[in-house]
């Protein structure tokens, strides 16, 4: 029988490792998201009955209360994450335990980052609903649309890559900030594909909109919410945070925290996992 190595040789070989051991710990970290979500959810149910996107006014009111629902769930995120950082450097992770430690010691940074990240959402929202009340030529509006979603996107990368940073790294929301655009424009094509791959559900959620069958849009909103509140809330920003490892590893740990290079991996398997080489 083949010897399966204890210690993984790679961040992705480790991420493949904690789905396999740590599957339990993964879905209660998606139901403590869950939990932080309900504000949000209750909003949405409340609203169901509205045609958000045909109002201007609506819409102000709607995803401007999304705002701080949205810090709330940053609060949540703050306690996954930390949980999730020790048990990448094989610190002896327990969910239960570390989720309400990270929340204590995050709790500041994530309210301010998510802060942005719901007003992001706010000015995406308000400003789809007022280009669909105006009077733009169909093709112009199309492209104008496009432009917005690819915007959205992008603000998304550097924010997660900010999210990342202030697990690990002192310095403040501007400057990790400031880090981040670098990296997101750095290695786009692969932050593109791990973006939309780690938050599939919510991507779903957002363009389904665009279906103009409403029982279909609402079905499978409420799938993309049950899959996340079971699974993919803890699956999505594991897999992310294992990404970013990696390019923290090569981009940051060398030069200022050697300590940090491939911790809770293999060390002798000492062989680059990605391409910085744009960066």
């Amino acid at each position: 029988m083949k010897k399966v190595d204890v210690i993984p040789k790679t961040r992705k070989e480790q991420f493949a490792l904690l789905l396999r051991t740590r599957w339990t710990e993964l879905v209660f970290s998606s139901i403590y998201l869950f939990i932080f979500f309900v504000p949000c959810l209750v909003w949405m149910i409340l609203l169901s009955n509205i045609q958000v996107g045909d109002n201007l006014l609506n819409s102000v009111i709607s995803y401007g209360v999304m705002v701080p629902l949205i810090m709330i769930f940053g609060i949540g995120m703050a306690g996954v994450l930390y949980s999730y950082k020790r048990m990448c450097y094989s610190e002896g992770a327990n969910i239960n335990h570390d989720f309400f430690i990270g929340i204590k010691k995050n709790f500041k940074d994530f309210a301010i980052l998510y802060f942005f990240i719901g007003l992001i959402y706010f000015i995406y929202h308000v400003g789809m609903s007022i280009l669909l009340n105006s009077n733009i030529d169909a093709n112009v509006l199309s492209i104008i649309q496009g432009i917005m979603i690819i915007a959205y996107i992008l603000f998304f990368i550097i924010m997660f890559y900010t999210q990342m940073q202030m697990v690990y790294y002192a310095g403040g929301f501007i400057r990790l900030s400031i880090n981040s655009i670098k990296f997101a424009f750095g290695l786009i094509v692969k932050n593109l594909g791990m973006i939309l791959i780690s938050l599939l559900p919510f991507w779903i959620f957002e363009f389904c909109q665009f279906i103009p069958n409403e029982f279909v849009v609402s079905i499978i909103q409420w799938v993309c919410i049950g899959i996340s509140g079971v699974f993919y809330f803890g699956f999505g920003q594991l897999m992310l945070l294992e990404y970013t490892l990696a390019v923290f590893d090569e981009s940051i740990n060398k030069k200022q925290y050697p300590e940090l290079v491939r911790k809770g991996l293999d060390y002798e398997n000492n062989e680059d996992e990605l391409d910085l080489s744009s960066i």
